[in-house]
């Protein structure tokens, strides 16, 4: 017969908390290069280059909230102040994910049309 898990009992949080938070914001940096491709290409490569962009902006969506859920985990465990920074870091890098990936495509739309 088993006993139900409680605080106590339960496992301790990741050896490296922070790895999907630094994961998401090494994603942001490597997606700027297709997204400079995809802004001076046109045609099939361009394209090429799109996928590529909108591939990596979800990556750091999925790293953002693989965060966010680590850090509450965290908090649950017994962390203190640092727990909420990396949901709250999470939580910036899932926005910034979305926000760059509109702002990559609206610029994109622009200098494919010449300018605004």
């Amino acid at each position: 017969m088993t006993s139900p898990v409680t605080p106590e009992v339960a496992a301790p949080p990741a050896q490296r908390p922070w790895t999907p938070l630094l994961i998401a914001c090494a994603l942001a940096l490597i997606n700027v290069g297709p997204f400079l491709l995809m802004v001076e290409t046109r045609g099939d490569s361009g394209l090429a280059w799109a996928a590529l962009f909108t591939v990596l902006a979800i990556a750091q969506l999925v790293f953002g909230a693989v965060a966010i859920r680590r850090g509450v985990r965290w908090r649950r465990a017994g962390g203190e102040g640092k727990a909420l920074g990396l949901v709250s870091l999470g939580a910036l890098a899932s926005l910034c994910a979305v926000a760059g990936w509109l702002g990559g495509f609206l610029v994109a739309a622009m200098s494919s049309r010449g300018g605004a």
